[in-house]
């Protein structure tokens, strides 16, 4: 290959790797959302001796609701880094649904 035929976009590139960033913080966030909702949830379960466990709705709403700010910055952010992922030679990052597909 001749000098210059291969050319780097790093426009792109950092648009990319901003939206990498972006994605990884997202889904972090997520993680501890839906770890905090599992851990209430998990304990609602009555017990043996005919006890019914509280449950903290209010904390669940909040983190519901965050869920769904999440999600969608989640999309514009993978939106964002796959309009730049071709120039700038990355792979398209793929979103799928909760049971893999």
């Amino acid at each position: 290959m001749r000098y210059g035929q291969c050319t780097m976009n790093y426009e792109a590139m950092g648009r990319y790797a901003e939206a990498k960033l972006r994605i990884e913080r997202l889904v972090a966030e997520r993680r501890n959302d839906v770890n905090y909702m599992q851990n209430i949830l998990a304990r609602t379960a009555p017990g043996l001796d005919a006890t019914i466990p509280r449950i903290d709705v209010v904390g669940l709403d909040m983190h519901v609701k965050r869920l769904v700010e999440i999600e969608a910055e989640l999309l514009s952010a993978v939106s964002d880094a796959n309009a730049v992922a071709e120039e700038c030679q990355q792979p398209r990052i793929v979103m799928v649904d909760g049971n893999g597909q």
